[in-house]
């Protein structure tokens, strides 16, 4: 469509004319769903009507941790969010503010934290439905003390291989952070997973569908195997934090496995640093640029923005890291902080993407 001109979506207008009259079964048991699994069918898909009759939407009880005074709540799997709580939990025993924001010692602690994180992500975590994913022994301070234990701190891991627990790039996510004046926050990630999910107009429709079946693997010891009746990882990370049960921020980001990374580093800015949110999700940061969604060993490759500086990236070389510099790591956190004493809100919005702070 030119600039200007008026982009008319008739079939997708219909659509929801249709779920409006109907009501929400319509599109999984309804003439809606007839039509989706009738275009499936026709062209060689595998998404049937009985699929859609089977799915259901679920309440959910969320992940948490301790962080400090800190209580933090996120996504339980089949989400990958449980590496951020693991990440947290290694960076809580050391004294970050002591250390110094985006030093060398901060960073190269900060990117073991993460590829521990992300190698236990790669074996352990799946549809719970499916698999039984070990939540309170990732999630324990005990394995993430073991955890920081194998970080040499004058060097990068050559492989992280994933913990012993037994011993005891840029798609179509949005984030959406609300917060009112009675301190009620919402925290919301919705995917459709690379640019225009499928690409593939739903018959007559107007809807397209998701392509996040992409994070599912072929291999036979790979937890997210692909088989019927799970859902694919993913890597959505919604967080809501609270300070002697006074929600104190609500917080998100787009930006695939880079999600459950930048979003430890903003929020450890705010507790540790003590950033504004803005200043925050504003700030320099890193995310690992390596292949992130196979195997159970991670290599050391960041892609670090330019904004840190060059000192610290030879520093980091090093120690054995291997750095990419670039303008912009990919990602655009936005959150809300709330002053529990105050009753404040205040909004941050990412700079590197098409990010909105509002308030009214």
């Amino acid at each position: 469509p030119r600039v200007g001109s008026l982009f008319k979506q008739v079939d997708y207008a219909n659509t929801l004319k249709q779920i409006a009259k109907h009501g929400a079964d319509d599109f999984y048991t309804g003439k809606l769903a007839k039509h989706i699994a009738d275009f499936y069918q026709k062209e060689g898909g595998i998404l049937s009507l009985q699929d859609l009759k089977e799915y259901k939407a679920k309440w959910i009880k969320p992940l948490s941790i301790k962080y400090r005074e800190f209580t933090v709540y996120t996504q339980p799997p089949n989400s990958s969010a449980v590496a951020l709580l693991e990440e947290l939990n290694i960076m809580e025993g050391f004294n970050n503010k002591a250390l110094g924001h985006n030093s060398s010692s901060y960073l190269h602690r900060f990117m073991e934290a993460v590829r521990l994180a992300l190698a236990d992500r790669n074996k352990y975590v799946a549809d719970t439905d499916a698999i039984e994913v070990p939540l309170a022994k990732l999630t324990s301070k005990n394995y993430a003390n073991r955890q920081r234990e194998r970080i040499n701190l004058k060097k990068a891991s050559d492989v992280i291989h994933p913990g012993n627990i037994e011993s005891t790039p840029d798609g179509q996510t949005t984030h959406l952070t609300v917060a009112d004046h009675l301190g009620n926050m919402v925290a919301l990630t919705q995917t459709l997973g690379a640019g225009y999910g499928s690409k593939i107009i739903v018959g007559e429709t107007g809807l397209f569908f998701s392509n996040q079946m992409r994070h599912m693997h072929l291999e036979a010891d790979s937890p997210s195997q692909i088989r019927g009746g799970i859902r694919p990882r993913s890597n959505q990370s919604p967080t809501i934090i609270l300070k002697n049960n006074e929600p104190v921020m609500a917080i998100g980001t787009p930006g695939g496995d880079g999600i459950w990374q930048r979003l430890a580093q903003v929020i450890i800015n705010i507790l540790d640093f003590d950033m504004t949110i803005q200043e925050a999700v504003s700030a320099p940061r890193f995310v690992y640029g390596g292949p992130q969604e196979t195997g159970n060993t991670v290599m050391p490759i960041w892609r670090v923005e330019t904004g840190i500086e060059t000192n610290v990236l030879r520093s980091l070389e090093k120690l054995g890291h291997r750095i990419e510099v670039v303008t912009r790591e990919g990602g655009a956190v936005n959150g809300i902080t709330r002053d529990p004493t105050t009753l404040v809100l205040s909004g941050g919005a990412d700079p590197r993407g098409r990010s909105y702070a509002i308030g009214y």
